[in-house]
């Protein structure tokens, strides 16, 4: 039977058929086999025939065995020599040693010359299974690892009723056939966990990699129903990484369910030596995803230090910049700061470093090779106090201010006067980027800390060198650069561009890194920590910001970053007829909210900006449309709140919700992605006692009797609905362009507001005892729209209540 498209995100979830059962980790020897067992797993493994497989995996919550086929799960898959060895069918198992939780077993492989030990435990969270591959032979062996395997899961009475959670930038939540393969540590694959769960039974089981040390893995996920094509989303690593050092196709075989693995690039081992891969659990659980990543957002947050939240972008919702060649800092003899507009909450200032009157490597601009000066054409601009031609965009070292602008004392008085104007003030930096004869540090250092490629060519990127970030003395460099720049210019913080997205490999022969391993954003994320810590010294309340998520390792250490879930990580797939996601939710906004996410709007996916909105993330150089700004700015403490949660259930197939929740206030965001129109109910929600809704983009009261009361709304196709459940403290009554309020509140010096259809305010009255008499006759006439609403707001100019007001209505309360 064919499969209904477009997949449904959000399955209804039934309760879980079953229950944990009263049952300690334990670990029990019977004849040839195994068993490992807690209160909601329990694993059965032979040992007959000389050969250790897996027969069964029972979970106590589906009430049901999750294997297809017993010993079809290979453990672990080897390639050397140009073929693949499976744990379970290649391997002999030469002795097993047993302990109260779990057991230890050794195999060997007499081809390979290859022994392994492999460990399987027991505890609460699950099965914990961890190996040592060694080569025993006598010449060096060339091998590539994925572990675990465990191929062939079946949670739901029918292989196409399982539905599956693949880490891939936000998430992907789908039960479609498919191959899915991307990189944790490539800004691809952003945590280490997969999930198959069945919506039918209420439960599921997660794959996660148990590695605090951000090492690459290629998180790979195979769903094959017979008679139905695969979807591929199988981007293995890109870049400078030689082929023979990656899987080029999924180490999982074509099988029946859904088969989880975890591959690693190619290792070089001399005799006697080993490699041993990063530690795997492999848990049940009740419920969906949520489940899952909730106990992986737990494990991270224990075994990483992330940064205070929030932080000083708590109230950031416009990021712009200014200093691009189209509004250079410095205009007719001082800094400038027009650039700054009204919804503009922080600025990140641009090419405020030394320009050059060279070009690339000090070439002359009229001797540049036609493409290069192209390339730079639009960096090329008048001197503003000489007049000369110069490349305000050469990569430097940080070091020098332009003396002709007034040198350092000008430009950190220029961010002073930006500071009082309470925008917060960023700079830009690009640590790949590094000119090699236009700054001191690229002349000396430039050419032996460049980044070599494969093919043995010195890496050139914008027509600059780039610093090998796997050389301690390249992030020693930065880290002291960075530290000393937020000394010098007392900025708020600095945003490291291209940081966190994937280069590649090096392969300098004057470096001291293992070749072909691309452990790129470790080392981004290494250094990145340091250079938090050198910041803290100077101004602990500075913030840090990359361009890419990269991977939770690293962006751990940071307190913001772009996000390209809509573009760059846009969910294309194959075959058609739809993307691996129907709507992008991104799930680091909702589990991870240190790093505080700023959607691009790239290639121009999100127009309206509205799946920015659903999702609650700030917007970076496109400005959003006022009404979602002004429901930000008046309700920070609920987008700050850690009290959110994505894909919330709701009444219509299709229209997904996402909640943000603090001070006694909730917010709905709702999407329609029926593919048409939609009017009916939407959510079944808690209205708790002395409470009501409000639609906040129109303006309106909504229905809603009781205390589980139905939501109903209208929505257009691919449009956004936000729906408000907020304490009742107003009364609203108007009288021609008379407007009586009267609050239920502590007088504390609270305001009333007096709104457009957009949220931005008209009126401002302070709020007094009694009844409030609001003359709507001051609003301006001639471009002020008509007052909508009036809204409460606390000292600090957040959100308490807010009601509508009719057009030329003479009585009545929540209309």
């Amino acid at each position: 039977m064919a499969q209904e498209l477009p997949v449904d995100m959000a399955p209804f979830m039934a309760e879980p058929a079953g229950r944990p059962v009263p049952r300690e980790p334990l670990c029990e020897s019977g004849k040839d086999t195994i068993t490992l067992a807690n209160a909601t797993l329990r694993c059965v493994f032979s040992t007959a025939d000389r050969r250790l497989t897996l027969r069964s995996l029972y979970n106590e919550f589906t009430t049901g065995e999750m294997l297809l086929q017993p010993g079809l799960p290979a453990l672990f898959v080897v390639e050397a020599n140009g073929k693949r060895f499976l744990g379970s069918r290649d391997f002999d198992l030469k002795s097993t040693s047993r302990g109260d939780t779990g057991f230890e077993a050794r195999l060997g492989n007499p081809e390979l010359g290859m022994h392994i030990i492999l460990q399987a435990s027991i505890d609460t969270e699950g099965l914990r299974l961890s190996s040592i591959f060694e080569n025993g032979g006598a010449k060096a062996l060339d091998f590539k690892v994925a572990f675990p395997c465990i191929n062939g899961l079946k949670l739901s009475d029918k292989i196409e009723d399982d539905y599956y959670y693949f880490p891939w930038g936000g998430g992907v939540f789908s039960s479609r056939p498919t191959i899915m393969r991307l990189g944790y540590g490539d800004s691809q694959a952003l945590w280490q966990i997969m999930d198959v769960f069945s919506p039918a039974k209420g439960g599921g089981v997660y794959l996660r990699g148990d590695d605090d040390k951000g090492f690459h893995k290629t998180m790979s996920l195979r769903r094959f129903t017979p008679g139905q094509p695969e979807q591929v989303a199988d981007q293995y690593m890109r870049h400078t990484t030689k082929a023979e050092y990656l899987w080029k196709t999924s180490a999982l075989e074509q099988q029946e369910g859904t088969s989880l693995t975890i591959e690693y690039f190619r290792r070089s081992r001399q005799p006697g030596q080993s490699y041993q891969p990063p530690s795997a659990v492999l848990a049940t659980h009740a419920g969906n995803w949520k489940a899952a990543m909730s106990a992986y957002a737990d494990w991270a947050h224990k075994v990483w230090t992330w940064r205070p939240y929030p932080s000083k972008l708590k109230d950031v919702s416009n990021l712009g910049i200014g200093g691009w060649p189209d509004a250079p800092l410095f205009v007719n003899g001082k800094y400038r700061d027009d650039f700054l507009k009204a919804n503009m909450d922080a600025v990140e200032l641009c090419c405020w470093w030394e320009w050059t009157k060279l070009g690339p490597g000090g070439v002359p601009f009229d001797k540049l090779p036609r493409e290069q000066l192209k390339e730079i054409e639009p960096y090329l601009i008048k001197d503003p106090v000489t007049g000369e031609r110069m490349y305000m965009g050469s990569p430097t070292d940080y070091v020098k201010y332009n003396d002709r602008f007034g040198g350092i004392e000008a430009f950190r008085k220029a961010i002073a006067a930006n500071k009082r104007k309470d925008k917060l003030v960023t700079l830009y930096v690009n640590p790949f980027k590094l000119d090699g004869f236009n700054n001191e540090t690229g002349r000396k250092s430039g050419r032996k800390w460049n980044f070599v490629d494969s093919n043995g060519k010195n890496a050139v990127y914008m027509n600059s060198l780039t610093p090998c970030f796997y050389l301690p003395e390249v992030q020693d460099w930065l880290v002291s650069t960075m530290k000393r720049v937020l000394k010098e210019t007392g900025a708020d913080g600095i945003r490291l561009d291209e940081v966190g997205y994937q280069y590649g490999d090096c392969f300098a022969p004057n470096h001291k890194h293992e070749l072909g391993l691309s452990e790129w954003n470790k080392a981004m994320a290494e250094t990145v920590r340091r250079v938090r810590e050198g910041m803290d010294e100077v101004n602990p309340s500075s913030v840090l910001m990359v361009e890419h998520p990269g991977y939770d390792y690293l962006f751990a250490a940071v307190d913001g970053c772009l996000s390209y879930d809509l573009s760059i990580m846009d969910t294309w797939g194959s075959p058609p007829p739809e993307s691996v996601r129907i709507l992008e939710v991104n799930l680091q906004r909702f589990y991870f909210p240190e790093c505080k996410l700023f959607e691009i709007n790239l290639h121009g996916r999100d127009p309206e900006h509205k799946r920015k909105f659903w999702n609650g993330v700030a917007s970076f150089h496109y400005f959003l449309p006022t009404p979602f700004y002004n429901i930000y700015k008046d309700n920070e403490d609920a987008y700050a709140s850690r009290d959110c949660e994505a894909l919330v259930p709701t009444l219509a197939k299709r229209v997904y919700a996402n909640r943000f929740t603090a001070g006694g206030k909730t917010f709905f965001h709702l999407y329609n992605s029926t593919g048409k129109d939609y009017s009916g109910p939407v959510l079944k929600t808690v209205k708790p006692a002395g409470h009501h809704v409000f639609d906040m983009l129109n303006c309106k009261e909504l229905a809603a009797e009781g205390s589980t009361p139905t939501v109903e709304l209208s929505l257009k196709n691919d449009d956004v609905a936000c729906v408000a459940i907020l304490p009742a403290l107003l009364e609203a009554k108007r009288e021609g362009d008379l407007l009586r309020v009267s609050a239920k509140v502590k007088l504390d010096a609270q305001e009333l507001s007096v709104c457009g259809p957009d949220g931005g305010s008209l009126l401002f009255q302070d709020l007094k005892d009694g009844e409030n008499q609001i003359d709507l006759s001051l609003v301006p006439k001639a471009d002020a729209p008509e007052p909508a609403v009036v809204k409460l707001l606390d000292s600090d100019g957040l959100l308490l209540d807010v009601v509508g007001i009719e057009k030329h209505q003479m009585e009545g309360v929540r209309k």
